[in-house]
């Protein structure tokens, strides 16, 4: 609603007509500036409902982080990933429900499904391969405040060391995959979320 053009008119017209006093005039023009000002008030009400909005959203942030710490702390935790970076520099958008690390207690999971095309040797158009955990470390990187995760997995089809880094403000998190005989890294990006809320389709191990 356009409040200020429609009491310029009003102040038009109070001058328009002489026998009008100077007094009415004044009492128009009050009412004018006192409009103007709660103009503003609503202006900087709607600053600080962003203000406001962007302090829910740290709290949210803060709330995944916590939660994505806590199950990297009780080993129990999935790694869903949307993009997938290959030694080159070549990154890939991926699924995340058939691409993840799972980590439940002394045991990983890591399955990839780049081409859906084809079947692969998991039937989902990749690998997937499990083995048990050792060298489980958890630390803080003092400069950024983010959680690292390291550990080794070995087993049918996998000899690596992973690194997994969650990002302080939230959930986000990326995992280096470091095979132990060869230099083909890989690596996944995505969320880090507790083992009972992910959701991933996992195919057939090696």
């Amino acid at each position: 609603m356009f409040v200020i053009p429609t009491q310029f008119f009003v102040v038009s017209y109070v001058y328009s007509r002489k026998k009008k006093s100077m007094k009415n005039f004044r009492f128009i023009a009050l009412a004018t500036l006192i409009c103007m000002a709660m103009q503003i008030q609503v202006a900087q009400a709607d600053e600080l409902s962003k203000e406001e909005k962007k302090a829910i959203q740290e709290q949210l942030d803060s709330i995944m982080y916590n939660e994505a710490v806590k199950a990297v702390n009780d080993t129990m935790f999935t790694l869903e990933a949307s993009r997938a970076t290959f030694k080159t520099g070549y990154t890939i958008n991926v699924t995340s429900s058939t691409n993840f690390i799972t980590v439940k207690k002394g045991k990983a999971s890591i399955q990839t499904a780049f081409n859906a095309s084809i079947s692969g040797a998991n039937g989902m158009g990749g690998v997937t391969v499990d083995g048990t955990i050792s060298n489980y470390r958890i630390s803080t990187d003092k400069k950024s405040g983010d959680t690292m995760v390291s550990m080794s997995v070995l087993g049918v089809g996998i000899s690596a060391t992973v690194n997994i880094r969650i990002f302080k403000n939230g959930n986000k998190a990326t995992a280096e995959i470091m095979p132990s005989f060869n230099s083909n890294n890989l690596r996944l990006s995505g969320i880090l979320l507790p083992s009972e809320k992910s959701t991933v389709f996992k195919g057939r191990s090696l």
